[in-house]
């Protein structure tokens, strides 16, 4: 496994035991976060992450959890996963949607996010318009 897919793959890790220090270990300072669910976000840096992320997770669901099929070194700095989201909106309605993650990792840190995700389903279970 390579180092930037071992980054990765703790990162995960980290997210699956409730972790967030452990998730976020190896985030840049300048760390650049591009997702589209369930609506677009460009973040910069750790801190903005955290809030607008994975601090808005715990009032939107009951339960998430990321669940990882695949990781495949894309380069030597490149890494992509691909799986699924999973969970239950604060609106009582389960989903499941198809994601694919690409991670940008220089120096052992991780400098770059990018999600690829169909967002209307995650939206239609929290009761929230496409």
């Amino acid at each position: 496994m390579s180092d930037a897919v071992s980054i990765v793959a703790a990162h995960y890790a980290a997210g699956s035991r409730g972790d967030l220090d452990g998730m976020i270990a190896d985030f840049a300072p300048g760390m650049t976060w591009r997702s589209m669910a369930p609506r677009p976000l460009r973040l910069m840096g750790p801190d903005e992450i955290v809030a607008n992320v994975f601090g808005a997770f715990a009032g939107r669901y009951e339960t998430f959890g990321v669940e990882v099929e695949e990781l495949l070194p894309a380069g030597d700095e490149d890494v992509v996963m691909f799986g699924y989201y999973a969970g239950r909106s604060n609106a009582g309605e389960d989903f499941r949607i198809r994601v694919c993650h690409r991670w940008t990792v220089r120096d052992g840190s991780i400098v770059a996010f990018e999600q690829f995700a169909d967002s209307a389903p995650m939206l239609a279970a929290m009761g929230e318009p496409a």
